[in-house]
């Protein structure tokens, strides 16, 4: 079964999305920071990330280039609910 880690500081976003994809038939984990993305993506092997792009403390950016180092394979799609006017 894929493993899909999902990187967000916002509950509301890791509820959504987890109940979106569970039902499609991938297990879903979540972190809620880049420290814990890191270390979750070490335990768990996921086969792609949805990495938040704004988050306080490490960013997106900065967990994407750490994701890549432990695995360089890994599909990882940056999102954002940041909207410019």
């Amino acid at each position: 079964m894929e493993k899909i880690l999902v990187v967000d500081d916002e509950r509301p976003i890791l509820r959504v999305l987890t109940k979106y994809l569970k039902p499609k038939g991938y297990d879903v984990y979540t972190a809620q920071n880049g420290l814990e993305a890191i270390k979750m993506t070490m335990d768990i092997e996921p086969h792609v990330v949805l990495l938040d792009i704004i988050m306080p403390g490490m960013a997106g950016f900065q967990v994407l280039k750490e994701i890549k180092k432990i695995n360089p394979k890994i599909a990882v799609i940056l999102l954002t609910a940041v909207i410019e006017e």
